[in-house]
């Protein structure tokens, strides 16, 4: 008598085997490419706040259009690529740019002097170039919407996106590095302010609230910038039930800077006409992985958020292991 290969007792004929469920296939096909490549990539929060919301990566995709992930049971595409030690080294860099907005906000006058913005942009610049610019890649290959705001930053302070000796080189980015370019301080550093800045919004899933709400930015900050910008913050605070207390703080620290600085109003109506507001705005894609989070994008409120990720996942076949 042989043991049974579904019960494992002793008896004949075995049992018929059961049939596999979605989520059987799935666990399969993860232990298989983890068996075929040795590990698999692994990201928390990926479809939302809170505990078991991570995802498996299947594979990440590169074409015209920018850097997607596609993970293992979801069919839609996360915009960006995700990697674990870029996200490290953003979540060390958003301590220390936190702080300084903490600092500023206590001394606000002190801080309010063109001098010292110089200062704080060669300060957050410097730690930047010692650790995150060297894991990030080159601006052609940061999602479509990171491409814009960088390009419309950089425009605002009469920059090019990238230094022209590696515009089109296949070169890591720490090719670029301070030592690569015997590198000169001034417009450099606001480079990198402006690249440390955007790489918060391009490698954490819960900064796509920033994207919800600048999307919905307008021409009408080229004439009244501070106004345009208060209004945006209001948006974001009128939907945000998570960190709302950082947001009001970097309000205070923005729109107290735009009060004080005519200068800080130049540059911001300038960046309000560079931008292209249309190329920042979400789609339906950047919508699903925004569904589950304490926040209410695009104005929907919790319950309908919920209701209608549950409804995408049904139609879609999504599969959401709870890990």
């Amino acid at each position: 008598m042989k043991v049974c290969t579904t019960c494992q007792l002793f008896h004949e004929p075995e049992c018929p085997k059961p049939e596999l469920t979605p989520k059987d296939t799935l666990t399969a096909e993860i232990r298989e490419q983890i068996r075929r490549e040795g590990e698999i990539g692994f990201v928390e929060g990926a479809f939302g706040d809170g505990n078991n919301m991570g995802a498996y990566i299947e594979k990440i995709i590169e074409n015209p259009d920018g850097v997607f992930t596609k993970y293992l049971g979801i069919s839609n595409l996360y915009n960006g690529r995700v990697d674990k030690e870029i996200i490290d080294s953003v979540a060390q860099m958003k301590r220390i740019f936190m702080s300084t907005l903490r600092l500023v906000a206590k001394f606000p006058f002190r801080f309010s002097s063109k001098r010292m913005f110089r200062a704080i942009v060669d300060w957050i610049a410097e730690i930047y170039a010692a650790d995150l610019m060297g894991k990030l890649p080159l601006y052609q290959k940061w999602n479509v919407h990171s491409r814009e705001l960088i390009r419309a930053l950089c425009a605002t302070f009469d920059l090019d996106t990238d230094w022209p000796e590696y515009k089109d080189a296949e070169s890591p980015y720490w090719a670029r590095s301070v030592d690569a370019l015997g590198y000169v301080r001034g417009e450099n550093n606001i480079r990198e302010a402006i690249y440390c800045f955007v790489s918060f919004l391009e490698n954490d899933n819960a900064y796509n609230r920033v994207w919800d709400c600048l999307g919905e930015g307008s021409k009408l900050g080229v004439a009244e910038p501070r106004k345009e910008v208060r209004r945006i913050f209001d948006r974001w605070l009128s939907r945000e039930h998570s960190i709302d207390k950082k947001v009001r703080m970097i309000r205070s620290a923005v729109s107290f800077l735009l009060w004080v600085s005519p200068a800080a109003r130049k540059r911001t109506s300038r960046f309000f006409e560079e931008m292209d507001f249309e190329k920042i705005r979400l789609d339906d894609d950047d919508m699903y992985f925004n569904l589950r989070r304490e926040y209410d994008y695009r104005g929907i409120s919790k319950e309908e958020r919920y209701a209608l990720a549950e409804r995408i996942d049904k139609e879609k076949g999504h599969i959401i292991l709870h890990i």
